[in-house]
């Protein structure tokens, strides 16, 4: 074993230094996508029984779709498709639930530079892409948590006496957290298995396999000029043994640099959230999972700091999940499970100290139904100036009456 990751193992090519990587969170998504389609090859693929009596002309000796019945070649005019020959097979595409996983390491090379490859098991043939590049940004940024700042005014003698006459402040509102993201694959790989072959996907160069075994593994990773050791077969054995894929995604890097890889989605077909957590050692390891679904979902020995609603899609719940990853064996990978519709956001609640003028707004009162320490509106304020001019305009008639 040369480096691990929680969900990966880090093989180096040749004779190139292995670089330090660290990942701190990765994204898996339950959603809906094509995961195959169903074909209709059509009665018997050439014309059909009824336009040729049995012992007439043969399907093969059928001119071509241009010929016209009274002998003249109309080159314009083809077969009608339910007057002769077969269109070819209708196809309906079938959709499923499929799995998506998100990755980004983060790596530091040597003064040289390095080649190396990302080694992961899935559990069917996966789709490989490359992914957003600020997809964990944008997870961070929506599930960190919400501050709520408590305003408290401080009356200070030295900034003098004003009377508050600004009214009730206006509620604030917060628009709730939103994200999404969206994908153009069809949910399953189009390659239908078979011998490895390279792939150039968009940095990287990708191989996908599924070895019978260990040294049917160790001879394509000798193939590749990868570099391992005998822990790397033992972690792979268990899931070879399960039936999973192995996907080696080969990077190249010609200088010193610390950067973060491009994210690489990779998604099968299936239904099941649970992380290869052995596969990348046993050592523990502190990583935030992000499960985008229909629903809630939370990974066994997990913390959850957020799972809420973020868009309309059908996989726009999002729970963040914070847990040690810590397996010993396929049997031990966390797997997560709904948590129904229950919301989780965590609040941090801040004092700000504001100093202000010492309040005194004479005889009038200080806006009761807002704040004790608020004056009254500019409205208010302007009601009371005119009714009490009112008053005084109407009082004078009387008292000249009297007196006369």
């Amino acid at each position: 074993m040369l480096v691990t990751l929680a969900l990966a193992r880090v093989l180096a090519e040749g004779a190139a230094p292995p670089p330090e990587l660290k990942q701190e969170a990765v994204l898996m998504i339950k959603r809906v996508a094509q995961v195959g389609e169903v074909c209709d090859s059509g009665p018997d693929g050439g014309v059909p029984d009824g336009g040729v009596p049995d012992g007439g002309i043969s399907d093969a000796m059928l001119p071509d779709a241009g010929v016209d019945p009274d002998g003249g070649v109309d080159p314009d005019a083809g077969v009608a498709p339910d007057a002769g020959m077969d269109a070819g097979p209708m196809c309906v595409p079938v959709d499923g639930s499929v799995i998506t996983l998100v990755v980004q390491p983060r790596f530091t090379t040597a003064m040289g530079g390095t080649r190396f490859a990302l080694l992961f098991v899935t559990p069917a043939r996966p789709v490989v892409q490359t992914h957003d590049p600020f997809v964990f940004d944008e997870l961070a940024e929506v599930t960190k948590p919400r501050v709520e700042v408590n305003r408290i005014e401080v009356e200070d003698p030295q900034l003098g006496e004003a009377c508050d006459i600004g009214g009730c402040a206006p509620a604030t509102y917060e628009p709730p957290p939103s994200w999404d993201t969206t994908f153009t694959d069809a949910g399953v790989p189009t390659d239908g298995g078979g011998e490895p072959t390279i792939e150039t996907i968009g940095p990287y160069e990708v191989v996908r396999s599924q070895p019978a075994s260990t040294v049917e593994l160790s001879a394509w990773l000798d193939g590749l000029g990868y570099t391992y050791q005998q822990e790397d077969l033992d972690a792979t054995a268990p899931y070879i043994a399960r039936g999973y894929t192995v996907v080696a995604l080969r990077v190249a890097v010609d200088r010193m640099t610390t950067q973060a890889l491009s994210p690489i989605a990779l998604t099968w077909p299936g239904s099941e959230l649970t992380l290869p957590a052995s596969f990348g050692g046993p050592m523990a390891t502190t990583t935030v999972v992000y499960i985008a679904a229909d629903q809630r979902y939370d990974l066994e020995g997990a913390y959850v700091a957020f799972s809420k609603r973020t868009s309309n899609l059908g996989y726009g719940w999002l729970t963040r999940n914070e847990l040690v990853l810590a397996s010993d064996s396929p049997d031990e990978d966390p797997g997560a499970v709904a948590g129904g519709g229950l919301e989780k956001e965590e609040v941090q609640h801040v004092d700000k100290y504001v100093r202000i003028p010492v309040r005194d707004c004479g005889d009038f009162s200080c806006c009761p139904e807002c704040s004790s320490r608020r004056g009254p509106s500019p409205v208010s304020f302007a009601m009371m100036l005119g009714v009490g001019f009112w008053i005084a305009r109407k009082r004078r008639p009387r008292l000249r009456s009297r007196r006369e």
